[in-house]
């Protein structure tokens, strides 16, 4: 990679996973008022939230297919857009079975797009790292 392209792939990385932590903490910190405005039990929010790893799972064996189809830069550019967006529903919820749907559009958002973000990790990191780095950071620094 050139310095060019190594700067790019940085700056979308920090901000793909900027975007995403600020909506997971938007996510997150909503869950209360959720299960309030719903009246839903600990039991029914927690097998709701289930489904986030639940559609984690349904999405792991095509995300880095669709990653290597499309290119990594091109799907993250397609998150920066999709996962803000996500958002919108949850507000717009009407009972369990609504906010299971939201919370497995979660889950697949996430196992296909962190894939592809952290495919430009390994490629960044690739071309700035010297192979004696590379030696000291696989056996953990200690030289």
């Amino acid at each position: 990679m050139t310095v060019p392209e190594l700067r790019q792939s940085r700056i979308a990385i920090f901000a793909y996973f900027f975007v995403l932590g600020v909506a997971t903490a938007t996510w997150a910190a909503r869950l209360p008022a959720i299960k309030e405005s719903l009246h839903l039990s600990d039991g029914r929010l927690g097998l709701a939230l289930f489904a986030v790893p639940a559609g984690s799972v349904l999405t792991l064996a095509l995300s880095g297919r669709i990653a290597d189809r499309f290119g990594a830069v091109r799907v993250l550019r397609v998150a920066g857009v999709l996962c803000p967006a996500a958002l919108v529903p949850i507000g717009l919820a009407s009972g369990p079975v609504a906010i299971g749907a939201i919370a497995s559009g979660v889950g697949l958002r996430d196992a296909l797009l962190v894939p592809a973000a952290l495919a430009l990790v390994v490629a960044a990191a690739a071309g700035v790292m010297r192979p004696r780095d590379q030696a000291r950071t696989e056996t953990g620094g200690r030289w």
